[in-house]
């Protein structure tokens, strides 16, 4: 039985803790979800191998510490954020062993910085996308509706400018549609745009906040469809949740959104936008059916374990995938 210590920023947990808890059913586990140096050495120290989630300010600090990591068999995981805001220049990935990325395009975009700046390539590179627990987002039947959910913080990440667009050009075309908009205002810009430009547009009828919701499978009962406008995403996971429960998903073009979603239900446009509204066929079973087959927690769980397994074989060195 291995020791693992999962090292993760505050407030950034709520990916890891699935894949924590599960891990204990096969292995000793120790959590640090805070900036709490001592707590972070404690466990670094216990631990033979250290878990390190988000290629964050975290990891650039211990991967440049001379001893903390030393003997230890080092996990990073990067999600999508960290490959575009500068991070992974300041990273010693000397000291990295395996290298998670939970999609091709996260992928793709990070090796090329790394590269820049590590010539030994002295890691394994893993895809393992995020899982869905799909029993968390149980399948409900209905009937083909008109509500449409937009889900996550409301920044410039979203791409909230876009999805008003789009919306705005569904409803000139049928005005019994409604966007339902589930998350909190980041940005206060964004606030005051959304707030001035749905009454300029003259929806203010048409679209309701909601603010943070808590039990997200229980609201997303009787909405029909799920849109992402987002300029950029490693996966999405609130568009695999709502389709895990059986509703259409309606994904911007983001880069590499036609390798994570099927091509029929992405869009470009606006007007793209509302004729998948209009014209798509309403599948229920077949939204879930992709989460099921691609991205379903467990089968995740396993790819990671592979890597624990091979850890324990003393199985690393050059880099290799595995999807």
């Amino acid at each position: 039985m291995q020791k693992v210590a999962f090292i993760c920023p505050p407030s950034q947990e709520s990916f890891i803790i699935p894949i924590a808890n599960r891990m204990k059913d096969v292995n000793e586990v120790k959590e640090v979800y805070q900036a709490n140096s001592t707590m972070i050495i404690d466990a670094i120290q216990w631990a033979d191998i250290v878990w390190l989630e988000w290629a964050s300010q975290f990891s650039i600090e211990l991967t440049n510490h001379p001893l903390a990591l030393e003997n230890k068999v080092v996990i990073m995981r990067l999600h999508s954020f960290e490959a575009l805001n500068g991070m992974i220049s300041k990273i010693n990935w000397n000291k990295i062993h395996h290298l998670i990325f939970v999609s091709d395009n996260v992928r793709n975009i990070s090796i090329e910085q790394i590269c820049a700046v590590n010539k030994m390539n002295n890691f394994f590179t893993y895809i393992i996308p995020n899982g869905v627990n799909m029993n968390k987002f149980p399948f409900v039947e209905k009937e083909k509706g008109k509500n449409i959910a937009y889900i996550g913080y409301i920044s410039h990440k979203k791409g909230p400018m876009l999805m008003l667009q789009a919306f705005e050009s569904l409803i000139c075309e049928d005005p019994s549609y409604r966007l339902h908009i589930a998350g909190m205002h980041t940005d206060m810009r964004f606030k005051v745009y959304m707030d001035h430009i749905i009454n300029e547009m003259g929806i203010q009828d048409f679209v309701t906040f909601y603010g943070h919701v808590d039990n997200m499978s229980e609201w997303l009962k009787d909405k029909h469809y799920v849109a992402c406008s987002s300029p950029w995403e490693s996966q999405n996971m609130s568009v695999m949740e709502a389709m895990a429960t059986g509703i259409c998903p309606l994904v911007h073009n983001f880069p590499g959104s036609k390798e994570i979603y099927p091509e029929k239900y992405i869009w470009t446009t606006v007007n793209e936008f509302r004729d998948l509204v209009l014209t798509l066929p309403w599948e229920q079973q077949e939204y879930r059916n992709i989460i099921q087959q691609r991205y379903e927690f467990e089968a995740q769980f396993q790819k990671i374990l592979f890597i624990f397994n091979e850890i324990g074989e003393n199985f690393y060195g050059s880099m290799i995938d595995i999807v």
